[in-house]
């Protein structure tokens, strides 16, 4: 599976030339990746299309901002893997990728201050991936990663460390971090819920790239050019989508279109919320089964910026916190405020601290977990005073901590127009016949569907988006090339 939030860019441009939206070929909702593709795609046919996105920008869950001295991504920030991955293709002959370095210092850092070695924790970090990212033979179509992970890992630990009883309880202490790493992988809010088969299927090579921020914004910039054609509008809440096979209408508050094809690219999220009122007629109850099986849910990413850096500028150490369960059940009480679910804390979904070296002043706080639409509820200083409550209780004998003096983040869950971050399977969906998400991309009459969640292969990726809008484009360009 991937790690976490992936990031890619498409540079995409069309050529400008007025168009007339009375007689519609194709109405593509939403401007993040896989609608852009297709849109990209489609242009090239010459195919008469407009654009509908509800943000005031294009990007989707590609999102990056300025902040301290560079630009940072609030949404997808990896590109995994370059073998089979489009946006590697895209994208390896700019300049805009580097390699995420394989020996960059890892440590755990447990809630009681115990001291895990370096080198151990590395070790710990690659059993996790291992055990993870391969399918367990012996795993059942009812199990879920909590099942199977939790007894290959106990099982190993317990072998590879019998003589050792300080590094298997250091070990079996871990879980719950291990936990924390599904959720954000998965994007889901445990790890009960991803079914522990999975047909994901990583691009491989080169295991993982980033995006350098400070050239996203201008590689996204050429979209600017495609605006001002007519083509694209932003600020466009798509409320009523009728279709009847020959003629498809789309509504808003302040707007309405025909076409004789429409795109919906939207996310899971979206489908899960608002399908009731949005189709004309309805989905199928197939289709709708198939949308509430498959898993969606979100990660929270915190960029924190600070007056003067409290961290080490060169070899830094990502700072993960590993909360052993006695301090878990313990934390509530200790820290009272914030969320609480269950007597247990909010702050239990705070993990990680990782820096970001084209930015020295800036650290990003990763949170994972079933605590994600409560803490985007929460105010700044309330996240900034956890979050330094938490480090000073991990690390602050051994740093001069301090708090930050700003904030930023992307409330993905609470937003309407994503509702989350990226899909994942869940048993339920992988069970279905076909799969939930082949279900889901299954055209209906002149409706049809792209997004990260339909790609069988590379969901929850920014390059499964956008091969499935390619996909759709392809579709509806041969359908067109039929009709007329």
């Amino acid at each position: 599976m991937s790690l976490l939030l992936k990031l890619p860019l498409l540079l995409l441009i069309f050529t400008q030339k007025s168009i007339c939206t009375e007689d519609l070929d194709v109405i593509i909702i939403g401007g993040g990746a896989s609608g852009i593709a297709a849109a990209t795609k489609l242009n090239k046919h010459g195919v008469n299309l407009i654009l509908l996105e509800a943000e005031p920008r294009l990007g989707g869950r590609v999102y990056s901002v300025p902040f301290g001295d560079a630009k940072v991504d609030l949404g997808a920030e990896w590109v995994h893997g370059e073998k089979g991955n489009i946006v590697n293709e895209m994208l390896k002959d700019t300049g805009l990728l580097h390699h995420h370095p394989d020996d960059k210092p890892y440590k755990i850092f447990p809630s009681n201050r115990d001291d895990v070695s370096g080198e151990f924790s590395r070790e710990l970090l690659n059993l996790f991936l291992e055990l993870y990212d391969t399918n367990d033979p012996n795993a059942t179509a009812d199990e879920t990663i909590n099942d199977t992970f939790v007894r290959r890992y106990v099982k190993t630990i317990k072998e590879k460390y019998a003589k050792d009883k300080i590094k298997m309880h250091i070990a079996l202490k871990a879980l719950p971090l291990f936990e924390k790493y599904v959720c954000s992988l998965e994007a889901s809010p445990t790890w009960h819920e991803p079914s522990a088969i999975s047909d994901h299927v990583e691009c491989q090579e080169i295991p993982s790239h980033i995006g350098t921020e400070k050239d996203i914004l201008q590689h996204w910039s050429i979209m600017k050019d495609f605006n001002t054609t007519g083509r694209v509008f932003t600020d466009k809440v798509v409320t009523r989508i009728e279709y009847d096979g020959t003629k498809a209408v789309v509504k808003g508050n302040d707007f309405k279109y025909e076409a004789k094809y429409v795109l919906f690219t939207p996310s899971l999220g979206v489908l899960k919320h608002d399908h009731q009122n949005l189709f004309e007629p309805p989905l199928s109850e197939q289709k709708v089964q198939a949308i509430k099986a498959h898993g969606f849910g979100a990660v929270a990413k915190v960029w924190m910026h600070f007056a003067e850096p409290w961290w080490p500028k060169n070899n830094f150490t990502d700072i993960t916190l590993s909360w052993t369960c006695e301090d878990r059940m313990t934390l509530a009480a200790e820290y009272p405020k914030g969320p609480r679910k269950n007597g247990q804390s909010w702050l239990n979904d705070f993990f990680s601290v990782i820096d970001e070296p084209a930015n020295p002043n800036v650290l990003a706080a990763w949170f994972s977990g079933k605590f994600i639409p409560e803490i985007e509820k929460m105010s700044d200083e309330e996240i900034m005073d956890g979050v330094f409550y938490a480090l000073e209780r991990f690390v602050g004998h051994l740093y001069k901590l301090q708090k930050p003096d700003k904030i930023l983040r992307n409330n993905w869950y609470s937003n309407p127009h994503f509702r989350g971050t990226y899909s994942y399977q869940t048993v339920a969906s992988r069970k279905m016949q076909p799969d939930a998400m082949k279900i889901i991309a299954e055209p209906v009459k002149n409706l049809h569907f792209a997004g990260e969640a339909t790609n069988f292969q590379h969901y929850s990726t920014v390059h499964g988006a956008i091969e499935t809008g390619y996909r759709e484009a392809e579709l509806l360009r041969k359908a067109l090339i039929v009709k007329a």
